[in-house]
């Protein structure tokens, strides 16, 4: 297959702290590309009267999957929502007397939507240790296993200063795309047998916006900036797409388009009926676009190649 991009260096990733046994099993690390996050993962536990874990998948935002461990007896998911991000974890060992073997137990972990836990259910016997979540997205685990969690410990990237996005390409889109010519009101008018002028007139508010998602996952773009030369739409009859300024952007940002029509006809005997009606282009463009995310931790600048997906709604006057 294709060669991996580079993993996200260790630099930007808050240090581990790993739960179990120091010398059970082989050691793993799943580590994620840079610009991606992790947007599932599966860990498997023991079908017996212990549910210990004994191993796991992970899912990237990117699609890589990489996993440690054994994937046997039952399996929970954790899957994380766009914009989603780990506000607490907390790793358990299990022990038995007499004997020197540890396992990883149980994962608990909360989001700011969601409370997620698997492994074993009685965790009177298992000794706990929280998880420093740092910025709360997470790239990967790392740890030890044979046919067994032995060891594990989450990778999460450090809070970063600032983010942007810039060096954004869009693919290429025809003028017409996503256009579509959209009735605001009809109005019609009448003579009644006196001369007299009707004015046809009004207004509407729809609204516009500009949305940035991209191929990892949402969490990693809180509070970063896209820079690009945004498409806006021609006004007229030959309305169309068009090339805009390179200007920064939020990664979704609302605008309102204030769309006003006024018309004045004089109704009389040679003009004894007139119908009107007020219509707009409406865009709405889905365009996929490549560019370089540029991330500063701890003072230090990392980049690294990113691609997604711009959604445009615009209205030409």
């Amino acid at each position: 297959g294709a060669a991996r991009a580079a993993p996200w260096s260790a630099d930007v990733c808050a240090t581990p702290v790993a739960v179990g046994s120091s010398s059970g099993g082989n050691p793993f690390t799943i580590l994620g590309e840079a610009g991606s996050t992790v947007s599932k993962v599966r860990f498997y536990r023991n079908n017996g009267q212990v549910g210990y874990l004994r191993g796991l998948v992970v899912f990237f935002s990117d699609g890589l999957q990489m996993r440690a461990g054994v994937r046997k007896d039952q399996f929970s998911d954790l899957i994380f929502g766009d914009g989603e991000l780990v506000t607490s974890m907390t790793l358990w060992k299990i022990g038995w007397p007499g004997n020197s073997t540890v396992r990883v137990a149980r994962i608990d972990v909360s989001t700011d939507s969601q409370t997620w836990g698997y492994g074993v259910d009685n965790t009177g016997q298992l000794s706990a240790t929280a998880v420093d979540v740092a910025s709360g997205v997470l790239v990967g685990f790392q740890g030890r296993a044979g046919d067994d969690l032995d060891q594990l410990a989450a990778i999460f990237l450090k809070k970063t200063s600032s983010s942007t996005v810039d060096n954004i390409v869009f693919e290429r889109f025809g003028p017409q795309d996503g256009l579509t010519l959209v009735t605001l009101r009809e109005g019609t008018a009448t003579w009644n047998g006196t001369d007299y002028s009707w004015t046809f007139s009004g207004s509407e508010t729809r609204e516009a916006s500009t949305t940035f998602t991209t191929g990892s996952s949402n969490s990693i773009n809180m509070g970063t900036t896209f820079r690009a030369a945004v498409p806006f739409l021609e006004s007229g009859i030959s309305a169309g797409w068009t090339g805009g300024a390179t200007e920064s952007h939020e990664s979704h940002s609302n605008n309102e388009a204030n769309l006003g029509w006024s018309v004045t006809i004089s109704l009389s005997s040679t003009n004894p009926g007139v119908s009107c009606v007020a219509r707009v282009w409406e865009g709405r463009l889905n365009v996929g676009w490549t560019g370089i995310q540029t991330i500063v931790v701890d003072g230090r600048v990392w980049s690294y190649p990113v691609s997604g997906i711009m959604t445009r709604v615009a209205y030409g006057k």
